[in-house]
């Protein structure tokens, strides 16, 4: 995956001696924080936890039930990140647009359900139900105890940093939305001065870049670990567009540590750049806008934050990643229940993902595959991919 983990064994005798007992400011800090994509609630999850109650599950059983094959490793992890795409509001008047994605407020128990910390705005559904749809959802999160970040009453706010500290380590996050020529987004849903709305730009590149540079110099010197999230690039498409390279270059340069993308709903690769890692895309988590989405193939990524440890050169040299790969078809028997795939599937996510970065058009990385890349309900599954 770009990056060679040295791992060091020290022989010990028979009889070690007893490891001193430190001070707890003495200890080496850690961290494990867990990235996803795309997570809607609503929509079509609502018709489907209908059907749910229906057959007599009870709410906590339904509120679990999305993130429960999966939650063993989303509620161990310090920190558990994703990209809210919609809203949790029952307030509002809905944008003109294509499509508009809103949840019941007490769906926010099914986030609390995965042990999701801290989620990111800075997407084009979020301003779905206007401005008071945006802010009766940050409300909602604010009282579930879920950080969230990349939207706001104003621009100013919309690009405030979310900073949560777990084990001693500060985490700063901060969130973008550009889809380039290729949007099909209202300008109303970005933030503006004394404007609600999302941090991001329509169409204006340099301005975006100048706001990364800026935000991220800013909030290098407050936190231990610096995550960009950006969501960007076309959607269905596994090659990346010159825009999210030049986004994750001026993320990376400015200083931060990690650029977590998603929007396209499917994969796109994973690269170390300058010591960061860049994660462009990593499909949808947990999508209610499709009962049967095209790209089947999604992933968590897992990085591990270690005080004093080296991965390399650059601002992300303490960290390292995993990725941890997912089938995440919603039809027919399980819907919106992500799954880890078996080892050998896996490896071929992996190695797609690889590919990506360099494939000069789109299926040329699926090309020979045998059998062809689809996951299918009938698969097997780990409930913990990071296990031997």
């Amino acid at each position: 995956m770009g990056a060679t983990v040295l791992i060091l064994v020290f022989a010990l005798g028979a009889f070690p001696a007893a490891a001193p007992v430190l001070a707890a400011d003495q200890r080496q800090r850690s961290l494990v924080l867990l990235a996803g994509g795309d997570v809607t609630l609503g929509y079509h999850l609502s018709e489907f936890q209908d059907e749910l109650t229906a057959k007599g599950m009870s709410r906590a059983e339904i509120e679990a039930y999305p993130f429960a094959r999966i939650a063993t490793i989303t509620r161990s992890a310090d920190l558990f990140l994703v990209n809210l795409e919609g809203t949790l509001t029952s307030q509002g008047k809905p944008v003109e647009k294509s499509f508009n994605f809103k949840a019941d407020p007490q769906d926010v128990a099914v986030l609390q359900s995965a042990g999701v910390d801290v989620v990111s705005l800075a997407n084009n559904h979020a301003f779905d139900y206007s401005a008071e749809g945006l802010s009766q959802t940050r409300a909602t999160l604010l009282r579930a105890g879920i950080a969230a970040f990349g939207a706001g009453r104003d621009l100013a706010e919309a690009r405030r940093p979310a900073i949560l500290e777990r084990n001693g380590v500060r985490v700063g996050f901060l969130g973008y939305l550009f889809m380039g020529d290729h949007t099909i987004e209202p300008e109303i849903i970005y933030a503006g001065p004394g404007r609600p709305g999302v941090a991001g730009t329509h169409k204006d590149l340099p301005t975006l870049l100048r706001w990364i540079r800026e935000d991220v110099t800013a909030l290098r010197t407050r936190v231990d670990l610096l995550v960009v999230v950006f969501h960007g690039g076309r959607e269905s498409r596994n090659l990346i567009e010159p825009y999210q390279r030049q986004v994750a270059e001026t993320a990376v340069a400015a200083g931060a540590d990690l650029l977590v993308g998603h929007h396209p709903h499917t994969l796109q690769g994973l690269e170390q750049m300058e010591g960061a890692w860049v994660a462009y895309s990593l499909g949808n988590l947990m999508f209610a806008g499709n009962w049967n989405p095209r790209r089947k193939e999604a992933a968590l990524l897992e990085l591990t934050w270690s005080e004093g440890a080296s991965g390399g050169e650059g601002p992300g040299s303490r960290a390292q990643v995993r990725i941890l790969p997912l089938a995440v078809d919603n039809l027919p028997k399980e819907p919106f229940q992500p799954r880890f795939l078996p080892e050998d599937r896996a490896a071929r996510v992996r190695t797609l993902m690889r590919c990506y970065l360099t494939a000069q058009e789109e299926g040329a990385c699926e090309a020979g595959l045998d059998p062809p890349f689809i996951t299918g309900v009938g698969d097997s599954e780990r409930e913990d991919p990071r296990a031997p």
